[in-house]
């Protein structure tokens, strides 16, 4: 098999790219604001983002083609339903760790229950957590050995700035989420570094601007805001 990651900064993108990999699985996370500036909206960055299951729909393998679906994001459901069958169990695996039919509860010991199996989840966070619950959802669909993942010693190099932790002097635990920040990401590094205390009970944010996100910018900005005073 083949991972392809298929990125995005305007319409019909993703389609020409889908028309070069002709997937037989494909998988939508999450629809956010990342390129809002450029799209102009949260519901056109998730028709740009189902461009992939238009792309599987046209291509060689559409009989057999399955979609992995994020439940949890309402958006991405709402849109998905007018361009696939996203609740033919044939052709689509919804999960999520509150909605979907491949369901996922994680532990604060950083355990990922799916069917009473404990997955170890390799980073830190419940986007991350869903993004491992994604990976289940595409293992299932091959008919792989998921559960083997129970024993699995996993490691993730997840590239500069991306959920990176270091240990400094004194006890203090620094998190790297500097690459290409936006509202979503933000929110997800503040909900993690609200787990960590220094050993003054400290907590420190050190947070940059967001870019393109256009007219949405102050908007999104105060988003993060209402995070950090939460």
């Amino acid at each position: 098999f083949a991972v392809v990651e298929m990125g995005m900064r305007g319409r019909g993108e993703i389609m020409e790219v889908a028309s070069i990999a002709e997937p037989q699985v494909g998988v939508i996370t999450n629809v956010g604001t990342a390129h809002i500036g450029r799209l102009g909206s949260r519901k056109a960055i998730a028709e740009a983002k189902c461009e992939l299951l238009e792309g599987m729909r046209a291509g060689p393998h559409s009989e057999t083609a399955v979609a992995i679906l994020n439940a949890d994001n309402e958006l991405l459901m709402e849109t998905a339903a007018a361009v696939w069958p996203v609740h033919d169990p044939a052709k689509t695996i919804t999960y999520g760790l509150e909605r979907g039919r491949l369901r996922g509860e994680l532990t604060t010991e950083g355990c990922l229950l799916v069917d009473g199996v404990c997955l170890p989840v390799p980073l830190p966070g419940a986007h991350n957590a869903s993004n491992f619950l994604a990976a289940v959802a595409v293992a299932r669909a091959l008919s792989l050995p998921w559960t083997r993942l129970a024993a699995a010693q996993m490691t993730v190099d997840v590239g500069d700035g991306r959920c990176r932790q270091q240990r400094l002097a004194g006890g203090v635990v620094l998190l790297d989420e500097t690459y290409n920040a936006g509202p979503e990401s933000m929110a997800a590094a503040l909900k993690l570094l609200a787990k960590h205390r220094d050993q003054g009970g400290r907590r420190i944010a050190v947070l940059g601007r967001m870019g393109e996100l256009g007219s949405h910018s102050v908007e999104l900005h105060t988003s993060v805001g209402r995070v950090v005073r939460e």
